[in-house]
């Protein structure tokens, strides 16, 4: 701003100067004018004293021819003695005529003179006027020009003008856009935190879920749950011809359902499943050498025939909501295949009059066998750690790890694509700001544009009155000079014929002398 300001006061400075250097030529022409005039009017006084010398010579001339003339009119006198009365007469008349002689001669160079100084007054006013017609013309050239820089500042400071608006508009454009960019960053900004903070719980969820899978599939390898001689047949299972597996490995329910399922199955759970019957009598033979008890049951096993059928709202199949493989379904239907779901234990009771030969496990996990035993309370077999809601939940937990996995990797691209979008929004904020900048500095330096425009618009019209009152000064001069001029040329004139009519009468004069 420092800088704009001194630009300023150089730019002003250099007006003014050129102003002053326009002010010093006229004045040394009007110097110059002046001084050739007053070098013209001491030649006009050196011509009057050398017209003034020759008439004193004239006239001290006269005098020697009047006493020339005195003397031979002595000598006539002298001579002739009888003209004496009329010698005297003639002298008197003489003396009067040579009175008058002198007196026209004076006239005479009065009139000279008079008729010296008009036509010296003529000659200085008619250079007078020519001076102040060129003067005049300059004026109006000099009016002339000032106009032509009146309507040009004019038509530049509309343009400035006309520019401003227009720096404005596009400051207001680019302010807008700035802000839909402010905005955009901050939304952005609010995403990536978002997403930040979504990443974090996931990450924490992961955290958690990898950390019990990890325990599970610990346990799972482990086979906890199990007797020492059921891991040994699972560890040694190449060893005994005919077996399939454990039976709880053949049923799949929800996380939900698998503790009732355990508690309906209790011990059986552990059952290993085999080919058939035969292959049962060969595997015996084999876990002679087991220490431990081991629990069979063939795959071709025939179910019980169900002790009646049953639609009642409040009690369900524990087959219905249980998946079994195909190999392992007679099996599972001997063992399950009489065993309903109830809400409780006291519907138990309700439906075993009903329904005698059916099983009844509560939601608590209670059991109501058909023979009348009831076991209260959860098994080391149905807890929470149990074999098949273990494998359960360490399904649920693999598909949910691999799933927030996913979402994690998901979630981390979307972030990444976030923060590269909010990396491309600020650069558009900085390059917004930075052409809002530029639009404010050319607004600034339109404005001072417009301001200087203003200052030499005032200094032209302050210079153009001045011209103005110097041009009606001139013509009022011209007015006066050519007053003088006509007043000089008609004395001149006037003198001039005095001259003539005086000259006239000395011819006259001398003759009669």
């Amino acid at each position: 701003k420092e800088y704009q300001t001194l630009l300023h006061q150089q730019t002003e400075d250099e007006a003014a100067l050129r102003h002053a250097n326009q002010r010093k030529e006229m004045l040394t022409r009007s110097i110059g004018e002046t001084r050739e005039q007053v070098e013209d009017e001491r030649k006009q006084l050196h011509e009057l004293k050398a017209r003034l010398a020759s008439t004193s010579a004239q006239r001290e001339d006269v005098k020697e021819e009047i006493a020339a003339s005195a003397e031979r009119l002595a000598e006539a006198d002298r001579a002739v003695e009888s003209i004496t009365i009329r010698h005297a007469q003639c002298q008197q008349k003489g003396v009067s005529l040579q009175d008058r002689l002198s007196a026209v001669q004076e006239e005479i160079e009065t009139a000279t003179s008079d008729e010296s100084q008009y036509r010296s007054r003529f000659e200085s006013a008619k250079e007078r006027l020519s001076s102040l017609s060129q003067q005049h013309e300059r004026v109006a050239t000099n009016q002339s020009q000032l106009r032509e820089e009146v309507s040009d500042l004019n038509q530049r400071l509309k343009t400035t003008s006309d520019e401003i608006h227009q720096a404005q508009s596009t400051v207001e454009k680019h302010e807008e856009v700035l802000r839909s960019h402010d905005n955009a960053a901050a939304s952005l900004g609010e995403q990536a935190e978002e997403l930040t903070s979504d990443l974090e719980v996931m990450r924490h969820q992961r955290a958690a879920s990898g950390s019990r899978l990890h325990l599970l599939e610990e346990m799972q390898e482990a086979r906890e749950g199990l007797t020492d001689a059921v891991k040994h047949v699972l560890d040694n299972q190449e060893q005994f011809v005919g077996l399939q597996g454990l039976i709880g490995d053949a049923i799949d329910t929800n996380h939900a359902d698998a503790s009732l399922v355990e508690s309906a199955l209790g011990t059986n759970i552990q059952l290993l499943l085999v080919d058939n019957s035969a292959a049962i009598q060969n595997i015996q033979t084999t876990l002679e050498s087991v220490v431990g008890r081991v629990g069979l049951i063939a795959a071709d096993t025939i179910a019980k025939e169900r002790l009646s059928s049953f639609d009642h709202p409040s009690i369900t199949p524990l087959l219905t909501i249980i998946k079994v493989k195909e190999n392992a379904k007679n099996a599972v239907e001997s063992l399950l295949g009489t065993t309903a779901v109830v809400p409780n234990l006291q519907t138990a009771w309700d439906m075993k009059a009903t329904m005698p030969g059916w099983r009844f496990v509560t939601k608590k996990g209670e059991l109501l066998e058909a023979d009348g035993r009831v076991y209260i309370g959860q098994s080391s077999s149905s807890s929470q750690t149990g074999w098949l809601t273990r494998r359960i939940e360490l399904g649920a937990l693999g598909v949910e790890v691999s799933a927030l996995d996913q979402q994690i990797d998901q979630r981390q691209t979307q972030l990444s694509d976030l923060l590269h979008e909010s990396e491309q929004a600020k650069s558009q904020q900085r390059d917004s700001a930075q052409r809002v900048r530029d639009a404010r500095n050319a607004v600034v330096e339109s404005e001072y544009q417009q301001q200087r425009l203003e200052d030499d618009l005032q200094r032209t019209s302050r210079h153009n009155m001045v011209l103005q009152d110097e041009f009606e000064e001139v013509e009022t001069s011209i007015r006066q000079a050519k007053i003088d001029l006509r007043v000089a040329e008609e004395q001149a004139t006037q003198c001039s014929q005095n001259v003539t009519t005086l000259g006239s009468q000395r011819t006259e004069i001398r003759e009669e002398l």
